[in-house]
């Protein structure tokens, strides 16, 4: 072959500084060499680079190694080598002649220094040195762990008693990050600085554990279909799964065929695993005849490519660590364990599932793990053997807030324009999650369509109660928000957001937002408040205030999951609530009932009473507000004063 050859080169042959001289200093005493030491000539010679990672060439390893086994001979050796030079994009003559200019495994770049006198000459040891020195014990002292890091911001600031809660404002793109996005006082995040060697271990028990359980989807019918290509194809997804482990200071617990169960010291590091899993295996190339398969099939969007794994989350405290007796290996039982795995069970290939107790772990956090795209699935009723506390009285199932996550790269625009004659945004989408049930809406199911009513609720004096008494605010806000979310769901609304009282929401159309209304005031009427809180004037009360319309985009909210909307409609909503004093429920538009379904009927005792038209902060044009007038239990009507506006334009 000539000497321009890429595959066709000759390796220079015996003697000195020859390619095979050199994997023999790598194999040892063995004729043979393993993954270890291949994974290091590939270092010492600086193939490693950023164009061949160190999981490439784990790959490459597991693309050459017989079936069976576990180590390489020289032939086998030189395909790896053409492999890598491909994948580098370099003559493979030039990548022979660095490995067989290689003088053997480099010892962590160490010198050997020249002999010292009275240091190497034991022959001129004396006193106590002559018979071995004396004992001594260890002189490093072991450093104390540092203070765990608290990810916290502080509450936002008061804000004038007229102006609209900072969750609001973030909405109309006029205020900072609401508290959502960030870890409060109230749920810190202490983050587990753990040493390198500490997390290398694996997780004993005595704090949550991050249990992650992954599977290939299809894989029967992949194995069936080409059992070789498949073959191959798995060896390609254990590389690529146990480096990526390596590097977030993860624990393989078990395997059962394409199967892992691995776990974590924290949250943090699981959720970095499982997106850079995915990322990985969408980089990797696969074997043609793997691509043919439905299941593994390549898109033109580039979401989609090779292997689909499917990996489920959860956090928790295992009930028992022990050791199993025939491999060594720390095994985890218990309801987190079992919850992890029902979570797996949910998914499809491809996606990402964590539970509710893992997510906010990582709340605050999402930044370092390059933004992935966040979409709350609801809460689900899940099934699974010891899946719940034996003190529940159901050990076999458990409701969960599910949430999906998908790395930046790979996520769907939900807010690109989805008529036949716009291309496709591309993307991952994944079908429903495979539960008993849905319990509780997620983004999916948040209202969409043409027109939608979105509704604001604002509660009267939280900030002020919340300075003065913070634990009273604690109690009170608590109270609201369970019944306030009680009626939601008996309406069939939606929550959007809600920061320190102030609520977004929103319904199919103002029938249902008004029948939330009536029932919310009528219900915080009859709560039991705290005897301090009623001294301090009465229980908490809201403002209200609704309107229909469209939207512009409907999209994930970037670290909740919940839907988001944007438009118009947003802005003029948060007036109008504003504009509504406390126990006030506002309606907007010139017919605010127009959109309500046939069936519908207003209760006998409220009424819609249209108060005129009124100037509001920040639109430009005058708008109709009406009010939603319920009565209380003994048919009185509580009369407000005019709305809060710029003022009135006419009746």
């Amino acid at each position: 072959g000539g000497s321009g050859g890429g595959g066709g080169a000759s390796p220079p042959a015996g003697g000195a500084g020859s390619i095979e001289d050199s994997f023999r200093a790598y194999c040892g005493s063995r004729p043979d060499m393993g993954g270890k030491s291949f994974a290091k000539l590939c270092k010492d010679c600086h193939l490693v680079d950023g164009d061949v990672t160190a999981t490439d060439v784990d790959i490459v390893f597991a693309k050459v190694v017989p079936r069976g086994q576990r180590r390489i001979d020289f032939a086998q050796f030189m395909q790896a080598l053409q492999l890598i030079a491909g994948k580098k994009g370099v003559n493979v003559a030039s990548m022979i002649r660095a490995v067989a200019a290689s003088e053997g495994p480099v010892l962590n770049n160490a010198t050997k220094a020249e002999a010292v006198r009275f240091h190497d000459d034991k022959s001129q040891y004396t006193g106590t040195h002559l018979h071995g020195g004396p004992d001594v014990g260890s002189k490093t002292m072991g450093k104390s762990e540092r203070d765990s890091h608290l990810w916290f911001s502080s509450l936002r600031s008061d804000q004038d008693t007229e102006a609209l809660p900072e969750m609001v404002l973030h909405c109309l793109g006029e205020g900072s990050s609401p508290k959502m996005d960030r870890v409060t006082s109230e749920t810190k995040y202490k983050m587990r600085k753990s040493p390198s060697a500490a997390k290398n271990r694996a997780p004993m028990g005595t704090d949550d554990v991050t249990m992650v359980f992954t599977d290939v989807q299809g894989s029967t019918s992949l194995w069936e279909a080409n059992p070789s290509a498949m073959e191959q194809a798995l060896r390609m997804h254990d590389a690529t799964i146990r480096q990526v482990l390596a590097d977030h200071n993860g624990y393989e617990v078990t395997t059962e065929g394409d199967a892992f169960q691995v776990c974590f010291h924290d949250a943090l590091d699981a959720i970095r695993f499982c997106l850079d899993v995915q990322t990985n295996l969408l980089a990797l190339e696969w074997p043609a005849v793997t691509l043919e398969h439905p299941d593994a099939e390549k898109t033109e969007d580039g979401a989609w490519n090779g292997l689909r794994v499917r990996m489920g989350v959860h956090t928790g405290k295992p009930a028992t660590v022990t050791k199993h007796e025939m491999t060594g290996r720390w095994r985890y039982a218990g309801p987190s364990v079992a919850m992890a795995k029902a979570v797996e069970g949910t998914c499809h290939g491809g996606q990402i599932v964590v539970s509710h107790d893992c997510f906010v772990k990582v709340d605050g956090l999402l930044t370092q793990l390059g933004r992935p795209q966040v979409i709350d699935l609801g809460e689900h009723l899940l099934e699974g053997r010891g899946i719940a506390d034996p003190s529940s009285g159901d050990e076999g199932t458990a409701v969960v807030r599910l949430l999906q996550l998908v790395p930046e790269a790979l996520a769907y625009d939900y807010s690109a324009p989805t008529d036949s004659d716009s291309p496709s945004p591309g993307g991952r989408l994944f079908a429903p999650v495979l539960s008993e049930r849905r319990v509780s809406p997620g983004f999916h199911e948040a209202p969409a369509g043409s027109s939608i009513t979105l509704c604001f609720a604002f509660t009267k004096g939280a900030q002020d109660l919340a300075a003065m008494a913070p634990a009273l605010a604690t109690t009170a806000l608590g109270m609201l928000r369970r019944c306030l979310r009680a009626e939601l769901q008996t309406a069939g609304g939606y929550e959007c957001q809600e920061d320190e009282g102030a609520f977004m929401l929103a319904f199919s159309n103002m029938g249902d937002a008004a029948v939330f209304a009536i029932a919310l005031q009528r219900a915080l009427r009859q709560l039991p408040w705290p005897s301090e809180l009623r001294r301090r004037g009465g229980g908490l009360r809201v403002s209200v205030g609704a309107l229909s319309g469209g939207y512009t985009s409907r999209r994930p909210h970037s670290t909740t999951g919940r839907a988001d909307y944007f438009g118009t409609i947003v802005n003029r909503t948060a007036r109008i609530a504003a504009a509504a004093h406390a126990g006030q429920v506002l309606l907007g538009g010139e017919d605010p009932m127009a959109d309500r379904q046939e069936d519908f009927t207003l209760d006998e005792s409220c009424a819609v009473q249209r108060l005129g038209a009124f100037t509001l902060k920040g639109i430009d044009s005058p708008m109709v507000l009406s009010e939603l007038v319920i009565p209380d239990d003994e048919g009185k009507i509580e009369e407000f004063p005019e709305p809060r506006t710029k003022g009135r334009v006419s009746n």
